[in-house]
């Protein structure tokens, strides 16, 4: 069922794209990732220590965010003309990727090629559930699922587009952030669980909204099945001026 998710992806429109940016991402992480293990081979060392930085951030980022980003990239597909629709796409993919970046030099800045102590890794986590499980998470949630106007023509374009990506790429980074620094910190299968972390990310972004409160994020949903979600993304209704 999955290779045929896949396959209807990456047949609509610029899924193609997504899907192969995803898997060089991923190609990213996990060649650096096999080298070392191979390194380490002949030696007492135990785990990583977050090998690349920066690389290793961005590598994420180009991995996980693809399919997160099906319904915004379909949705300026088609809403702009052909002629327009790689320079919107390419905008919005840069404004999209400023607070990533910020976020990951912060993290680099501060924690990279730090052993994280278990306490430490625990505590992270602990913090990291209650997050999952607050009101405001979900209205950054919520927020995600408005799509603005757009003008039909630069400058405004390339404005509108910028700010939508801007905006956009602020609410995943408070959603998803906390988990991704979490899981770069861990000494082993940090590479599994970012995994699980993408999978389940990309099924939460396409459930409806939900009334924001204190409670465990759920991924079904008996207004639509998520998987449906994935293959045809839903047309959330624009902004109104």
């Amino acid at each position: 069922m999955i290779g045929r998710i896949a396959w209807r992806m990456a047949s609509r429109g610029p899924g193609t794209w997504l899907l192969l940016a995803s898997f060089f991402g991923w190609t990213l992480l996990v060649l650096p990732a096999l080298l070392e293990s191979l390194a380490m081979a002949h030696h007492h060392h135990h785990g990583h220590t977050q090998h690349a930085g920066m690389t290793a951030w961005l590598a994420m980022l180009l991995a996980m965010a693809p399919l997160v980003l099906r319904s915004e990239i379909a949705f300026l597909w088609r809403s702009n003309l052909p002629r327009q629709r790689w320079s919107a796409i390419l905008t919005f993919i840069v404004c999209y990727s400023l607070p990533w970046l910020a976020l990951g030099l912060a993290w680099a800045w501060l924690v990279s090629g730090i052993a994280w102590t278990r306490s430490a890794l625990l505590l992270g986590l602990i913090g990291l559930a209650t997050w999952q499980c607050s009101p405001l998470r979900q209205r950054c949630l919520n927020q995600c699922h408005g799509l603005p106007r757009l003008r039909a023509f630069s400058p405004g374009l390339v404005l509108d587009t910028a700010r939508f990506g801007w905006r956009t790429g602020a609410l995943c980074c408070a959603i998803c952030g906390p988990s991704m620094v979490w899981a770069m910190g861990l000494p082993d299968y940090h590479l599994a669980v970012m995994l699980a972390i993408m999978v389940l990310a990309t099924i939460e972004r396409y459930l409806p909204t939900r009334r924001p409160t204190w409670r465990p994020p759920h991924l079904i949903s008996a207004a639509e099945p998520h998987w449906r979600s994935l293959v045809v993304p839903p047309a959330f209704p624009a902004k109104t001026a």
